[in-house]
């Protein structure tokens, strides 16, 4: 069974953090993913999507 989980980010929050800072929490969250991902616990993923990236799509079910 696989999950799709989408996590809202603010961007405000994101950009008002000093560079050092933002640098340091990737590269701790990276380390965090690269673990689970060597074990399997996580499959696959997007990097980088924000808001302004964002696409939608709608499945509709069909009763025939």
């Amino acid at each position: 069974m696989k999950y799709l989980m989408l996590i809202y980010g603010n961007e405000d929050i994101w950009n008002s953090l000093p560079p050092e800072a933002l640098t340091r929490l990737i590269d701790e969250v990276d380390g965090f993913n690269d673990a689970l991902r060597e074990s399997g616990e996580l499959p696959g993923g997007a990097r980088g999507w924000f808001p302004g990236r964002a696409r939608s799509g709608r499945w509709v079910a069909r009763s025939w």
